[in-house]
């Protein structure tokens, strides 16, 4: 991923990917409004996760470029996800202390 890839670049992009699409293409073939659409480039909105499988499909994302997306928009909503379970007891105490900071 390039340090100054977002979300909304993200989407432009795969836009123009695409027979340089319009906003209101992407929106059409997402059965989303053009609104909604760019409330979610602007940072407005949310992506949701039906939203980025509906996206990964409609535009047959790789798994590479998908978790790209989901990264992205991960970023854009200032969440953090981490797979607790799947960590060693060191690797847990880390993210404790990280979350306590």
């Amino acid at each position: 991923m390039q340090s100054n890839q977002t979300l909304t670049k993200y989407l432009k992009q795969l836009r123009l990917n695409h027979n340089d699409e319009r906003l209101i293409d992407m929106a059409s073939k997402l059965d989303i409004s053009q609104s909604f659409l760019s409330a979610i480039e602007s940072g407005k909105r949310n992506l949701s996760d039906k939203l980025v499988d509906k996206i990964a499909k409609v535009y047959r994302l790789s798994y590479e470029e998908l978790n790209q997306l989901i990264l992205l928009r991960d970023i854009a909503s200032n969440k953090l996800y981490i797979d607790y379970d799947n960590l060693e007891n060191e690797q847990k105490e880390v993210v404790v202390q990280f979350l306590s900071n």
